[in-house]
């Protein structure tokens, strides 16, 4: 036990990730680099989860250790931006679940803004907080679907001000009136495959 925790021999060696797109490699080093040299075996994996976890975008980390030579791979799974919520004077980026991913106001990806819901404050990595928990419900109906459908990079704008009258704008041309909550994701299915049915000619504008 003393030569596997005090030996030089099984000090880190190198440090590789796999799966990352939106994270870059140099936050990556910067969370990781301090691991090279550490003793493998006094090095553990809750603890290399725990570091990367401080990344919002990181969603799951899987840790594997290599003995010969000695090194640790791994694997993340990262959120996908949903949306964009506002709050003061803030651009929070948030996946579909509503956590925070930034609040710099930068996407790396085109995503609707969110309108008509007031966030009460937020945390990085955690869930934004409302008093409006009917709206927040409404949103993660939304988000989930049109993230599921693939056409979240479409969807401009998601207005929530009025439950009772929910509209979305799609491409800066089409305005979509889904009415209350009920069937929403029914609703929202029917409209991509609309879209996708040939029924409607490019560049349409319209309700």
């Amino acid at each position: 036990s003393v030569l596997l925790f005090l030996t030089p021999i099984f000090n880190i060696k190198t440090v590789m990730v796999e799966g990352n797109n939106l994270v870059t490699a140099e936050q990556f080093q910067e969370k990781l680099k301090p691991l090279v040299g550490e003793n493998l075996f006094r090095t553990g994996s809750g603890k290399i989860r725990k570091t990367l976890k401080t990344i919002p975008y990181i969603d799951t980390v899987d840790v594997q250790k290599k003995i010969f030579p000695p090194s640790v791979k791994v694997t993340v799974t990262e959120y996908i931006p949903a949306a964009i919520m506002r709050v003061s004077g803030k651009n929070l980026l948030v996946n579909s679940g509503l956590i925070v991913l930034s609040d710099s106001g930068d996407a790396p990806v085109t995503v609707p803004v969110v309108t008509g819901c007031e966030v009460k404050e937020y945390k990085l990595s955690e869930t934004v907080r409302s008093d409006e928990t009917e709206k927040m419900e409404i949103l993660t109906t939304i988000l989930s679907t049109i993230e599921s459908t693939g056409i979240v990079d479409k969807v401009v704008e998601i207005n929530v001000s009025d439950i009772s009258n929910i509209t979305l704008n799609y491409d800066n041309r089409i305005t979509v009136l889904c009415g209350t909550k009920l069937d929403l994701e029914r609703k929202l299915r029917l409209f991509k495959e609309t879209l996708t049915s040939g029924s409607l000619e490019d560049n349409v504008r319209g309700t």
